[in-house]
């Protein structure tokens, strides 16, 4: 299975909270911006900025590959009510 390093980077009205791979016997800190993938998977968590909407981008680059890219659309709201992603 797949194990290429992958690095993420986002561009707009977010950060990367966490990134995990599902490998339980991992040391790795979950704050970073690179993972390298487990069974061919990767997480990344992604927090928005309070009162802004917009679209993030999110570029994913593993080594050896072309980048892929994609977004997600956010949508401000005065209260927290429950996750809201468009898709």
């Amino acid at each position: 299975m797949a194990d290429n390093l992958v690095k993420f980077n986002l561009t707009g009205p977010g950060s990367i909270r966490a990134v995990d791979n599902g490998n339980a016997a991992t040391v790795k800190p979950f704050h970073a911006d690179h993972r390298k993938a487990f069974t061919g998977m990767a997480l990344l968590i992604v927090s928005s900025q309070k009162g802004q909407a917009g679209r993030i981008h999110r570029d994913l680059r593993r080594i050896g590959r072309r980048c892929r890219r994609d977004r997600i659309s956010l949508i401000a709201r005065d209260r927290f009510r429950r996750p809201f992603a468009p898709y």
